[in-house]
């Protein structure tokens, strides 16, 4: 029987840095992630809201609060059975759009402010939701719970006394019409010693006979299929020049590109991927699929 290799251990608190594989594999999770909290965004708000990933990165607690604005929001949260406290650390300007259309309002923040009684009390299940989508995006490396523990200004956040240990920055781009603004999990060094391992488990080549692989690859799988693709099917496009945008009253008819039996284009991630037919099904407006397109 071959002898199982003993795993390498990594030090964090040295400048050494995650191979390429394992820098892959936080990718997967702020794919995934990104996109669900665009979604989730998009329900909550009934407001369209996309989720891209951003930078995948190590840096040290010194320099990432080194260029963090005092009325970001912190958002103190635990992973079982991984150790150590997580940071999600939230733009200002996202939570107070959340707040506001959460409240019904229209507004884009310009400007920061710091938070409200109210704002508190929205924030708190949104936090949680958010915990939640991020356990889930770890799902094809370890299974991992969510708890929230606390919600403060980064001013009034106190940050770990050791702040040369590093830590790995996950990164979320959120856009809610003209807004972009960040979310970024802060990984701490004893949760990434216990990641590693199946970090490596994930990029490292293995028999195809091996029962283990097969455990591995179905959990990985099971992580792909439970990914969340945004899909718009686009009934048509009108050109406008600003006056007539200005003119448009309760009333008016838009004239679109598209002829009444004309299949529209599906789109997914911003792609046309298919093309259909418009249609009613058990009285609400459907979309028939009736051609793919090549996207070689």
């Amino acid at each position: 029987m071959k002898q199982r290799q003993e795993p390498i251990s990594y030090d964090f608190r040295r400048a050494s840095k995650l191979s390429p594989g394992h820098v892959r594999s936080f990718l997967r999770v702020s794919e995934k992630v990104s996109r669900q909290l665009g979604n989730q965004l998009s329900l909550r708000l009934d407001k369209f809201t996309t989720g891209f990933p951003g930078s995948i990165r190590q840096e040290s607690y010194e320099d990432f609060t080194q260029n963090l604005s005092p009325l970001a929001i912190v958002i103190t949260a635990t992973f079982p059975p991984l150790k150590g406290e997580f940071q999600l650390i939230v733009s200002n300007r996202l939570i107070h759009a959340c707040t506001e259309f959460l409240l019904g309002g229209h507004e884009v923040p310009i400007e920061e402010k710091p938070l409200t009684e109210i704002d508190r009390v929205l924030i708190g299940p949104l936090a949680e939701e958010w915990l939640q989508l991020y356990a889930e995006s770890f799902l094809f490396l370890t299974p991992i719970s969510a708890k929230l523990e606390r919600i403060e200004l980064a001013q009034d956040f106190n940050f770990p006394i050791h702040l040369r240990e590093r830590v790995m920055i996950v990164e979320s781009l959120i856009q809610i019409g003209a807004l972009e603004e960040s979310v970024e999990l802060v990984i701490p060094v004893t949760a990434l010693e216990e990641l590693v391992p199946y970090l490596s488990l994930s990029e490292s080549p293995v028999s195809q006979n091996d029962e283990s692989t097969l455990a591995s690859r179905e959990l990985l799988q099971s992580g792909v299929y439970d990914t969340d693709l945004t899909l718009q099917a686009v009934l048509g496009e009108c050109t406008l020049d600003v006056k007539d945008l200005l003119s448009l009253q309760t009333g008016d008819t838009l004239r679109l590109s598209t002829a009444i039996d004309d299949f529209i284009p599906v789109y997914i991630d911003q792609k046309v991927v298919y093309r259909g037919q418009v249609g009613l099904h058990r009285g609400k407006r459907a979309i028939q699929i009736v051609e793919q397109e090549d996207i070689r």
